[in-house]
Parts: C-alpha cells; structure tokens; sequence
C-alpha cells in the first residue's frame, strides 16, 4: 500500500514467487524455505513467524512485527567514565526494520543455502525480484488467511493457473554423485 509505514506492528500476509514462476521447490528446497522462515526472528527479535506454505512455485507466509509500546530509543552515552556527552542523534539508533528488508533477508538466506547445495559453482536466481503483501487488518482476516494457507495445497490441482505449469525441477536435483 502507498505511503504505508511497513515497519509498524502488525500481521502481514506475503506470497514470493519463484523466478519465472518455475516449479521448482522440490522437498530439499522446501525444508530450506521453512527453516529459514521459521527462524527470522533470530535475526528480527521483534519479527514473530506465523502459518507459512512452500508450493511448487510460490510461498505463503503470516508473520508478525511486534513493537514495544512507545519505541523510544534511550540516549547514548559517549564517555562513560565520566557521562560528559549525552547523544541522541540519530547515528545511534538501532536500523529500522521493515517488512521488505524481512523479507529480503529470508530471500537473500534461502538463495544463499540453496545455491549452496545445488548451485554447483553457479548463482542461480530462485525468487522474482519482487513480492506480494497484504496488511492484516484484524483477526477475522487473519483466521481466513491462515484457512486459506492450510488449504492451497489441496487446492494446488485445481486452479487454473496451475494446470499446465511444468515441473523443472530437475534444475535442482543432486548431483548424480551424491
């Protein structure tokens, strides 16, 4: 949304697409995306991951960011031996944290691991440049989002869209040696 502050506190619903919308998270690639979705807030504290979906060419996830009331930043003390000069210019303020940087981070993490262990010399794209949010705006919205995350597996089969979409994941299989 347009001049939305992406770094308040909230519930937000993000879809992230594989490059060209290849299929290609096979079951490797899917535990990569779940660990690393799973553990955002060890590098986000204030970043609480929700109900997430890993399908064959896109990833749904609910994750929340959760600010302390107030968000005062204390000042800093240069000097402390003797407390003579007191800062509260901005170079001493922790980075803010928004959703896009999040998300950036979960997508720099799973390309990185991924390429890791299938890039084989390579960096390979494996998401668009790009994603698709949406701000939760209550809990009625949240419980449909979550129902509709549980089902888009089941549903995979069924939408149009998907019908004859080809499966390339040979572009991420183990090497023959392995």
């Amino acid at each position: 949304m347009r001049n939305y502050n992406y770094s308040k506190s909230g519930w937000y619903f993000v879809t992230i697409c594989s490059k060209s919308m290849e299929c290609i998270f096979n079951n490797d690639l899917k535990l990569v995306l779940s660990k690393n979705w799973l553990t955002l807030n060890k590098r986000f504290p204030e970043v609480k991951p929700d109900k997430f979906v890993v399908m064959p060419n896109h990833f749904h996830g609910i994750l929340q960011i959760i600010r302390c009331r107030g968000e005062v930043s204390s000042p800093e003390y240069h000097g402390w031996e003797n407390k003579t000069h007191i800062s509260l210019g901005r170079e001493n303020r922790a980075p803010t944290i928004t959703l896009g940087k999040i998300i950036a981070y979960f997508k720099y993490t799973s390309t990185k691991e991924i390429n890791d262990l299938y890039g084989q010399g390579q960096i390979l794209p494996i998401f668009q440049r790009n994603y698709y949010e949406r701000i939760i705006r209550n809990f009625f919205e949240l419980n449909k989002i979550r129902t509709y995350i549980k089902s888009n597996p089941k549903n995979w089969d069924v939408e149009k869209e998907n019908i004859f979409v080809p499966y390339v994941g040979a572009r991420f299989s183990r090497p023959a040696n392995e």
